[in-house]
């Protein structure tokens, strides 16, 4: 039995066209657990095909609706989460009043136990004063 975890995580600044280098870099050490903020393209006009954010062997979960059409001028810029599919995860709603992007998913462990990943995202030319009070 496994008792650890591999967890991944970069700032993409567009993921769309860093996907092949991410697939080239995780293969034959894939890690357990991708995080990547700043998915979208500032200036991504168009709905977003799943197949050009899915890895192979993982599980994806967004913070954000691919299929819009403003994913780009909408201001958020997304953060993706793979989980391989064998961990069995499943996207947890937490409802918090953050002024920041977060996404968060639940693993189980062993008996009831659960593991709960989360990645959040703040922009940094974000005004901190409307994020004093997030956390």
């Amino acid at each position: 039995m496994k008792t650890s975890l591999q967890v991944l995580y970069t700032n993409a600044d567009q993921l769309l066209n860093k996907r092949d280098e991410l697939c080239m870099k995780i293969a034959g050490n894939e890690p357990d657990i991708i995080m990547i903020t700043e998915v979208i393209p500032k200036a991504q006009s168009m709905p977003i095909a799943g197949a050009l954010m899915s890895i192979p062997g993982y599980a994806l979960f967004t913070s954000f609706d691919p299929s819009r059409p403003d994913l780009g001028s909408n201001g958020y810029r997304g953060i993706n989460i793979y989980v391989k599919t064998h961990l069995k995860a499943s996207e947890i709603a937490i409802c918090a009043q953050l002024h920041t992007e977060h996404l968060w998913v639940q693993l189980p462990l062993v008996g009831n136990d659960k593991l709960l990943v989360g990645c959040i995202y703040r922009s940094p030319s974000k005004n901190t004063r409307d994020c004093s009070d997030e956390l």
